[in-house]
């Protein structure tokens, strides 16, 4: 009475590739990459600046007080500031506020500011460009989900929308069907005495 233990599923049988297969062949890892990569690329290519200190604002009024700026770039709200001696500084100013009133709140006169070299440049267009991003990402993870939806309750190929109410029933052919009929029940007594 031993019974043969079935022996395990062999990787190469066509029935399970389908079931899990390999991570990179299927879209969720491409798609998972190309997230990471546009998260990533917004990290990596910001302007920071060439290494520059990090101050706030009061430290650079004062620096203007003392007259010790020897210029001072706007790049939307990332403001540089290059020393006297060279020394590079980078600070953030406010949305809503010109670097100019910031300053005159600080105390930095209105001949400071006269004298002062500002330039302003326009700000980088990658934060647009994420914006965007950020935007069709939600709809194209929609538009996906419910291709992935239709591809399954479809099997596939084309024009499958246009068959949802069709019937997938297969004919019984021969060794499928039932070999015990109606006919071969009906005089039982057993069967009668049930109904």
């Amino acid at each position: 009475m031993s019974e043969k233990k079935p022996s395990p599923p062999q990787q190469n049988d066509p029935n399970l590739r389908n079931q899990g297969g390999n991570w990179f062949s299927r879209g969720w890892f491409w798609i998972v990459l190309i997230i990471l990569l546009v998260i990533g690329s917004r990290y990596l290519f910001t302007n920071t600046g060439d290494a520059a200190n990090l101050v706030g604002l009061n430290r650079v009024a004062s620096y203007v007080q003392e007259e010790k700026v020897k210029s001072i770039t706007v790049q939307g709200d990332n403001v540089m500031i290059v020393l006297n001696d060279s020394t590079k500084l980078q600070t953030r100013k406010e949305n809503d506020e010109s670097l100019l009133q910031t300053l005159r709140a600080f105390g930095v006169s209105e001949e400071q500011l006269q004298s002062l070299p500002i330039e302003v440049e326009s700000a980088p267009n990658s934060s647009a460009i994420f914006s965007w991003l950020m935007m069709l990402l939600p709809m194209l993870l929609v538009f996906g989900f419910f291709i992935f939806i239709m591809r399954q309750a479809g099997g596939g190929g084309q024009n499958r929308a246009m068959q949802f109410g069709r019937s997938r029933a297969r004919k019984m052919e021969g060794a499928d069907r039932p070999t015990v009929t109606f006919a071969d029940v009906a005089g039982s007594d057993e069967a009668k005495q049930e109904l």
